[in-house]
């Protein structure tokens, strides 16, 4: 029987032109390797290994995407928050100059409606200094009249009253003066006196206690005085 014989991997198989002879035996793997570093430069022993790439799990994936998308939702709101306060500022910034017109228009009117309203009150303060006298001669008596009424209906109690009105209205009064007392249920004594300085519709009416006067350059006066405030005033303020 031939003798079976191992095969020890004598021959180096892969020696190219210049390596070993067919046949030679092998270089073991360690004396190989280590003549192989040693042709190899210092820098290139010393250079660090490539790090691995990174591997993440599926979970850790997901997180990841999860959290990118949240941070973008977030950033949309935000900036979508940021254009709406714009636009309304933007609003209210348009608002308020309309307002402003409007106001500015508005004072001008007003003012424009003030100057007329003023003249108009001059107009008619000079209408009325014009008209006063003639109205004093032509309804004085009337107004004589009226307060002689208001008289004798609230002073029924009072046993005399004593009147003093202008001269030239006296005889008129005296021959209204017992209609008055009777119109009006007064018992008392009532005495009519002329007095050359007062005006057609003046009229004083004195009694015990008391009296009451009507003076018609006191009322104008007072007429004059209020028109002339209120024009100051306008003056001051056109509003």
């Amino acid at each position: 029987m031939a003798v079976v014989r191992k095969f020890l991997f004598d021959n180096d198989f892969g020696a190219g032109p210049g390596g070993p002879a067919a046949g030679g035996r092998a270089v073991p793997a360690g004396a190989k390797g280590a003549d192989q570093g040693a042709g190899k430069s210092r820098s290139e022993l010393q250079r660090p290994a490539a790090p691995e790439a990174p591997m993440f799990s599926e979970a850790e994936m997901q997180g990841a995407c999860d959290m990118a998308r949240r941070q973008g939702e977030e950033a949309g709101v935000a900036r979508g928050k940021a254009d709406a306060i714009a636009a309304f500022d933007k609003q209210v910034s348009a608002a308020l100059a309309a307002i402003s017109q409007q106001t500015a228009a508005i004072a001008k009117a007003t003012e424009s409606e003030a100057l007329a309203a003023s003249r108009s009150v001059d107009l008619a303060l000079a209408i009325v200094k014009k008209l006063f006298p003639a109205l004093a001669a032509r309804d004085g008596i009337a107004e004589i009249e009226a307060i002689l009424n208001h008289c004798l209906a609230s002073l029924k109690q009072e046993p005399r009253l004593v009147a003093y009105v202008s001269a030239a209205q006296l005889d008129a009064l005296q021959g209204r003066l017992a209609e008055l007392t009777a119109a009006n249920g007064f018992e008392g004594r009532v005495v009519l006196i002329g007095d050359e300085k007062m005006a057609d519709s003046d009229c004083r009416v004195e009694w015990a206690d008391g009296g009451v006067e009507r003076d018609g350059a006191l009322i104008w006066r007072t007429i004059e005085e209020a028109i002339n405030q209120y024009l100051a005033v306008e003056d001051r303020d056109p509003a």
